[in-house]
């Protein structure tokens, strides 16, 4: 099982004692076969175990459960673990496919970027300005009446069309208000410190990992949640669209036109490449004549002269 509570307080006590995940990267050897195109070959004595197929099963099933890792964990110090998972143990970690795994789709790059959180409580600001000065008790129960499906997946959009919010449990729908107004708090105080980089940030950044493992989370699993299947993103994805009202709607502006030669139409295409040169030079030249002309504007007489201080005694005489 991916996550159970001895898992949460193991990985609370590795966050906390600054463990993070050893990169595996891909070795001179591996890059040069896959720029040849070869479809087997051995890397540091391992020799690639699966097909291509496969290889596209297991990214598919990598990209769910780094989804969950990360709603749930906020965390990727478990990197080899979720790969574990999305392959049922099957790869060792010094083949070429695990480090495959590891660098097309690695773990560690999760989509945990706070950006569209901020965005939402700046635009709460921004519209409710009496936001900005009240305490955190006041903060929260604002909070409290914008915990919504729509609110919670713009700020959790990696978890559109996975997890279903109204079917999951009481539980699971607990979990997830818990980590939106959390973190909302957490983003309300970074923001009123005007955003700065140093204590701010990292506040904002130990909110963001200790949230989903904080200790009132630990009975939270899986179970809690009812997951969407990948058959119903695919319905979702070939939703089908009925015309047939905007059809009836459709506003007529009367019968096409016969099929004609367009108007002005000049047929070049036997011209020699110098009449093309020529005819852009005298385009050009035409236009700089144009543009002369406009900048000196419509000439006019004068009456006076200049003294001898380069003041002007006259005045231009009004056009005739």
């Amino acid at each position: 099982m991916l996550l159970n509570k001895s898992k949460r307080i193991a990985l609370r006590k590795a966050m906390e004692e600054g463990e993070h995940v050893p990169r595996i990267k891909k070795s001179v050897l591996a890059v040069e076969s896959e720029a040849e195109g070869e479809a087997e070959g051995e890397v540091e004595g391992q020799t690639i175990q699966i097909s291509e197929s496969q290889m596209v099963e297991y990214t598919n099933k990598l990209d769910r459960v780094i989804r969950w890792n990360s709603f749930l964990m906020h965390t990727s110090i478990n990197a080899h673990e979720l790969i574990d998972s999305a392959t049922n143990g099957t790869l060792d970690q010094d083949t070429n496919d695990f480090r495959k795994l590891c660098t097309t789709y690695p773990p560690y790059l999760l989509p945990l970027s706070p950006a569209f959180l901020q965005q939402m409580i700046e635009q709460l600001l921004e519209r409710e300005e009496w936001v900005r000065g009240v305490g955190d008790n006041a903060f929260v129960a604002q909070i409290k009446q914008m915990f919504n499906a729509q609110n919670f997946f713009f700020c959790f959009y990696y978890m559109h069309d996975y997890v279903d919010f109204e079917g999951s449990s009481e539980r699971g729908r607990w979990y997830m208000q818990s980590i939106f107004v959390n973190l909302s708090v957490a983003m309300f105080h970074y923001i009123k410190a005007g955003k700065k980089k140093g204590e701010p940030r990292d506040k904002l950044l130990i909110a963001y990992d200790a949230c989903a493992l904080n200790p009132a989370h630990d009975e939270i699993s899986m179970d809690d949640f009812t997951q969407l299947t990948q058959k119903y993103r695919s319905q979702r994805e070939r939703k089908k669209r009925d015309f047939s009202e905007a059809n009836q709607t459709f506003i007529g502006i009367g019968a096409m036109p016969p099929k004609s030669t367009p108007r002005h139409a000049v047929d070049r295409r036997a011209a020699h490449l110098d009449f093309f040169d020529e005819d852009e030079e005298e385009e050009e030249e035409e236009e700089e004549e144009e543009e002369e002309e406009v900048r000196r504007g419509p000439r006019r007489r004068r009456t006076g002269g200049f003294g001898g201080d380069g003041s002007f005694d006259g005045t231009p005489n009004p056009p005739s």
